[in-house]
């Protein structure tokens, strides 16, 4: 998996709601990337020699494959190399490990150097808080302070086969029954020639944008990419928004389809189609009728066929993309979001930024299960409790976030955000919303 790649998943995990889409998600490689500079560098130096004419055209972007291609260049003369260029090719090879697995480059004597499991990781320190608003805060409490530390193995099975696990420890700080640790990611990727991988275990999954889903699920996953066109398929069990509260016996299981189309430089287009089996949905908190207490609340999934469309625009540092959801059948259930954000924000590169701003419309059986934007008030028919101990249904929302991230060291980003003008579909306010971040990668 190249580095862009993992920056664009961990944004989702680590920045949380509103940064997921920060990074510019197509496959060109402009004059300004640490990776074009680094190329240039070993060009220069005669360690490769570009394109076959041997110039490097060094005032265009290029695309990622072509870049890959003098990078293969570069491994294969590494020996020619000093201590910093083969640390740079090493991180190039770490970079566009992908492009060079489909072009059927392994990356053999960088792993000998390396072995064959390659660790990363990352860790977020995140504040989150919130407005008390007719006896309720829009989190569940006024504030916390947690944690979250993953550690990444990647291993290479054989040419064609890819091992991936992550294991996962989180908390609350000051509360010491909120500690969990886990292995929440364990998957092989295999590999059919350049365009098709097959994925299977349980792995992370986000379909179109991420509006819907941006969670876990156990099962299988067939990538087909070629050209402009990017198609998958999938089926398994769906874990997001129950978390450790499902089992196999009541979690949703679905099949889903995904086309996705880049049109021209600027604009991508997709659409998705997604066939839900029984399963029961997380709701959040309830009183118990019998007994008075909180309990958590579930209901049988009304779901069976979801339709979804996205689009994804990048003009230089400014980027447009939104996202429309709909289940046919069932009443109030169209959900969408539309976000404009300038800036070059890359983790991976120090003094980069975003700042952003997003618009939420989300009915109350909108099909939103565990969203990779996730502001205070999403996911179906939501129960919770307020101060007073009485029991709520939310009628779904609408609102605004805006958010800012800025990488000061490299590896190492702030970011926030702040959630306002929410009401629900009956025009009722509801409590404004913050967030804060401190995110590491390694």
């Amino acid at each position: 998996m190249n580095r862009k790649l993992v920056v664009s998943l961990v944004s989702c995990f680590v920045l949380g709601s509103v940064s997921a889409y920060a990074a510019n998600p197509f496959s060109d490689v402009e004059p300004s990337s640490w990776a074009y500079q680094s190329v240039e560098q070993l060009v220069s130096a005669g360690i490769i020699n570009g394109y076959p004419d041997g110039t490097f055209k060094g005032n265009k972007d290029i695309t990622r494959y072509e870049m890959a291609q003098m990078v293969a260049k570069a491994m294969a003369n590494q020996d020619r190399a000093n201590a910093e260029q083969q640390a740079m090719i090493n991180r190039l090879a770490d970079e566009f490990s992908n492009e060079l697995n489909t072009l059927g480059v392994r990356v053999a004597k960088l792993e000998d150097q390396v072995g064959n499991v390659k660790v990363t990781g990352n860790y977020r320190l995140r504040y989150r808080g919130s407005q008390l608003k007719n006896d309720a805060y829009a989190y569940g409490k006024h504030s916390s302070f947690d944690y979250r530390a993953r550690v990444i193995f990647n291993a290479k099975v054989n040419d064609k086969t890819d091992a991936v696990v992550r294991v996962q420890g989180s908390g609350e700080l000051g509360n010491s029954n909120a500690n969990i640790a886990q292995v929440n990611l364990a998957y092989v990727d295999h590999h059919f020639g350049k365009d098709t991988t097959l994925r299977v275990g349980r792995q992370l999954y986000t379909p179109a944008l991420g509006l819907m889903y941006d969670d876990l699920i156990d099962g299988a996953r067939l990538m087909y990419k070629h050209g402009k066109l990017d198609v998958s398929a999938s089926y398994g069990y769906w874990w997001g928004g129950a978390g450790t509260y499902q089992n196999k016996e009541n979690t949703i299981s679905a099949a889903m389809l995904e086309v996705k189309g880049k049109l021209n430089k600027h604009l991508t287009l997709g659409g998705m189609y997604s066939r839900f089996h029984n399963g029961k949905l997380y709701q959040g908190q309830d009183i118990d009728a019998a007994t008075g207490k909180q309990v958590k609340s579930f209901i049988d999934s009304p779901y069976k066929n979801i339709w979804g469309l996205n689009a994804n625009m990048n003009f230089n540092r400014w980027n447009v993309f939104g996202e429309w959801l709909t289940a046919p059948g069932i009443s109030n259930s169209q959900a969408w979001m539309a976000s404009v954000g300038y800036g070059n924000y890359n983790i991976s590169k120090a003094r980069t930024y975003s700042v952003r701003g997003q618009y939420y419309y989300e009915e109350a059986n909108s099909p939103v299960f565990s969203s990779a934007f996730a502001p205070a008030y999403s996911f179906y028919n939501q129960h919770y409790v307020d101060t007073k101990g009485v029991a709520h249904v939310r009628n779904g929302f609408k609102g605004f976030v805006a958010n800012v991230n800025y990488v000061p060291f490299q590896n190492v980003s702030i970011g926030a955000y702040y959630g306002f003008g929410n009401k629900d579909m009956d025009g009722n306010k509801l409590g404004d919303y913050w967030r804060t971040d401190v995110n590491f990668m390694f």
